[in-house]
């Protein structure tokens, strides 16, 4: 239908995982917003691909040091939009998280000093009460979506520099987790108009990858990874409250196994080596409903989409599209 390219400066990726754009797009009121692997900010039309505006935030906020990169697999936070603005991570000095106008592109408000992780921020909470909450390379940070002002902070700093998982909310919980510093669980408390944070519970052995956890109902999904020679993926049944394993599935992937809900609560679960199970959501163990071997090799990274039954994924070569039976 239509296809753009900008200009961007050279780019490889660590591990030699592809040259191309990590984060998911975004898409409110016609408007594609995308964010590159090197900080490239955009605003495309939908309609037929016009360029709206482009940021250049690592070169505006000067995010590289003596040329080197800190995010070696190239930037990875999917734009987020809140109100009239699209907020990302950009890692920058006074611009870790940057809030730009939907329309123009231009810098609603910057705050903190973190550097970036690979993780994207969301939206929590309603009226004065809503935060956007990022995990940034330091830690899981509240902000005020006005202006950016930092509400709480709770450090979580992961030993690789690999932070990836976006927090999610589970029931009055902020659960947030890495691949060497396991999972928490956080309570955003308010006393007088400031707020708070408190850690409700830690799980060391949750050590998520770039996974991130679904949670259905009173529990939470969690594929987690394992750092060693002969690496594999376990899911795991775990209590959203407590952080308590209710069950674990060794060997679901090597590195990877992405998760999604369905609309009726129930769970797709694609591993890296390209096999596609539908999953029953149970406290009291694993229950597989459905498998199929989609494709060969290690090389699925990507999530998969699912739009009115079908299931779209990519590997390393090409795009998929598959139909769910019905």
């Amino acid at each position: 239908m239509w296809q753009k390219s900008y200009p961007r400066v050279k780019f490889t990726s660590d591990w030699g995982l592809g040259k191309g754009p990590q984060a998911t797009p975004a898409v409110a009121d016609g408007k594609v917003y995308t964010f590159g692997a090197t900080g490239v900010l955009g605003c495309f039309d939908a309609a037929r691909g016009d360029q709206v505006w482009l940021v250049d935030t690592w070169k505006d906020f000067d995010v590289t040091t003596k040329n080197e990169r800190w995010l070696g697999f190239g930037a990875s936070c999917s734009p987020l939009i809140d109100g009239e603005n699209v907020v990302v991570n950009v890692g920058g000095k006074g611009a870790s998280v940057v809030a730009f106008s939907r329309d123009k592109g231009k810098v609603a408000w910057k705050s903190l000093d973190d550097r970036a992780s690979y993780s994207s921020g969301i939206a929590v909470g309603e009226g004065k009460q809503k935060q956007l909450v990022f995990l940034t390379a330091e830690g899981v940070r509240g902000l005020a979506p006005d202006d950016g002002k930092k509400l709480w902070a709770f450090p979580l700093k992961d030993g690789l520099k690999e932070s990836a998982t976006t927090p999610v909310k589970a029931g009055d919980l902020i659960l947030a987790g890495s691949i060497t510093k396991g999972m928490v669980g956080l309570k955003v408390t308010e006393k007088e108009s400031k707020f708070g944070v408190e850690k409700v519970w830690e799980n060391a052995k949750l050590t998520c990858y770039f996974s991130t956890p679904i949670v259905v109902g009173k529990h939470v999904y969690v594929v987690t990874g394992e750092l060693s020679f002969n690496p594999s993926s376990t899911l795991n049944c775990v209590e959203a409250a407590t952080g308590k394993v209710l069950w674990s599935k060794k060997q679901v992937g090597k590195y990877h196994a992405a998760l999604l809900k369905t609309g009726d609560d129930r769970l797709l679960m694609l591993s890296d080596k390209g096999r596609l199970a539908l999953l029953e959501p149970n406290e009291k163990g694993y229950k597989e409903l459905a498998s199929a071997q989609l494709a060969k090799g290690e090389q699925i990274w990507a999530h998969p989409v699912l739009v009115d039954g079908k299931v779209y994924f990519r590997d390393d070569k090409s795009l998929i599209c598959l139909k769910l039976p019905e």
